[in-house]
């Protein structure tokens, strides 16, 4: 969702960049008021929806930077738990096992 809302920032952005370098040779143009807003319109859906993408865009940012920081804080107070156990750190590897012993135990 990020790349999602960063590329639809980014389009928004264009077309507003392209509809105020052209609005003012369109404005100078314009004598009829209904062509005038009209104009107007598409500059202001323009520059809402620039404004939309950019909190959307922003806010999937922060939300995946918390969750970076979530799931890390969350492995860490894992790791405490672990080395404060009484038993002392778990370990994942199991311990080695003699197999001349077990052969010996067998028969």
């Amino acid at each position: 969702m990020l790349v999602i809302s960063g590329l639809a920032f980014l389009s928004s952005c264009r077309t507003t960049a392209a509809l105020y370098s052209s609005s003012a040779k369109e404005d100078a143009m314009m004598n009829v008021p209904n062509m005038l807003s009209a104009s107007l319109g598409r500059r202001w859906r323009a520059e809402r929806n620039f404004w939309l993408s950019a909190l959307t865009f922003f806010s999937w940012c922060v939300l995946a930077r918390l969750y970076v920081v979530v799931r890390r804080l969350a492995q860490l107070n894992d790791r405490i738990e672990e080395l404060q156990s009484p038993t002392g750190p778990i370990k994942d590897v199991p311990e080695p096992v003699d197999v001349v012993e077990e052969l010996k135990k067998a028969k």
